[in-house]
């Protein structure tokens, strides 16, 4: 899942607070 996750935060990308997990 790479995008903005602003619910997970972790899985997709840094986005909203969210980090590079993948």
């Amino acid at each position: 899942m790479t995008g903005r996750a602003r619910s997970h935060g972790r899985i997709g990308g840094n986005v909203d607070g969210g980090e590079k997990f993948l």
